[in-house]
C-alpha cells in the first residue's frame, strides 16, 4: 500500500518524475501485476502510459544511469528508445537521444540512416 501510494504521488507530475516512477510502477507489477486497475484508477493515468513506464522501469534495472540523465533526455524521447535499451547500448543511445530531436531518434532506432526521412522527401 505504501508503495503504491507513492506511486500515485510521483503520477502526479509523471513527466518530471518519470524514472523513479518507472522503477517503482515496475517493482509494483513483480510483485503483484494486477495492482494496474487500481493504480490507474487512483492516478488518473492512462493504462498505456502505466505499461510504457513499466517496461522502462525493468529495462532500467541494472542499466545504471541517473535519473537526471534520463530527465534531460525527456519522456517523450525515452518512449521511443525504452525498447531498444540494454546494458551495452545505453550510453550511446542517451547519447544520440541528447543530441536529436524525438523525430530524429525514431529514425534512428529503426536502423535508418540520419536524415533518411528528408532525403526520401525530396529524392524525386
Amino acid at each position: 500500500a505504501k508503495t503504491m501510494d507513492r506511486a500515485v504521488r510521483l503520477s502526479a507530475r509523471a513527466n518530471d518524475t518519470f524514472p523513479e516512477l518507472a522503477r517503482c510502477l515496475a517493482n509494483l507489477y513483480a510483485q503483484e501485476p494486477s495492482f494496474l486497475p487500481k493504480f490507474v484508477t487512483k492516478s488518473g493515468m492512462g493504462k498505456r502510459k502505466a505499461y510504457y513506464l513499466i517496461d522502462l522501469g525493468q529495462r532500467l534495472k541494472g542499466i545504471g544511469v541517473s535519473d537526471d540523465r534520463l530527465r534531460r533526455v525527456g519522456w517523450t524521447k525515452m518512449q521511443v528508445c525504452a525498447r531498444h535499451l540494454t546494458r551495452a547500448n545505453a550510453s550511446d543511445l542517451l547519447k544520440q537521444a541528447e543530441e536529436t530531436s524525438a523525430e530524429g531518434l525514431k529514425i534512428i532506432v529503426r536502423g535508418e540512416p540520419p536524415g533518411a526521412k528528408f532525403i526520401a522527401c525530396y529524392s524525386t
